[in-house]
């Protein structure tokens, strides 16, 4: 699997590629958080257009959610765009929400990049 966080001047994107899998989602949210521009963000851009495969079970997004949930009491102010064209995965991330539902961050879905970066006011 191939990823890169682009850090912006207001947010993060994590841009992914190819097989994800949930030993190499935990290295990015590791990496997420262990930024030192975590707690001056606002956004999470999650572009998965260019994943091929996706095998992340729903209890690890429920996990992830829930230490985002955690996070959101450092940074409260972060949306969430979430860019995936399949709708299986759209399924899976309803354990996200799940665990991410007495937050304060809000996530949406997008079909394209450009939309979501519409959404989000970015370029």
């Amino acid at each position: 699997m191939s990823y890169e966080l682009i850090w912006m001047d207001k947010g993060v994107i994590a841009d992914f590629q190819g097989v994800l899998d949930n030993s190499e989602l935990r290295k990015i949210v590791a990496q997420f958080y262990g930024n030192s521009k975590f707690d001056l963000i606002n956004y999470l851009l999650i572009d998965l257009e260019k994943v091929n495969e996706f095998n992340i079970t729903a209890d690890e997004l429920l996990a992830v959610g829930a230490m985002d949930s955690a996070a959101a009491l450092s940074n409260p102010e972060v949306i969430i765009a979430v860019v995936t064209n399949g709708g299986g995965i759209r399924n899976l991330f309803k354990s996200y929400e799940l665990g991410l539902e007495r937050s304060s961050w809000k996530v949406n879905f997008f079909s394209s990049t450009s939309e979501a970066k519409k959404y989000l006011l970015i370029q």
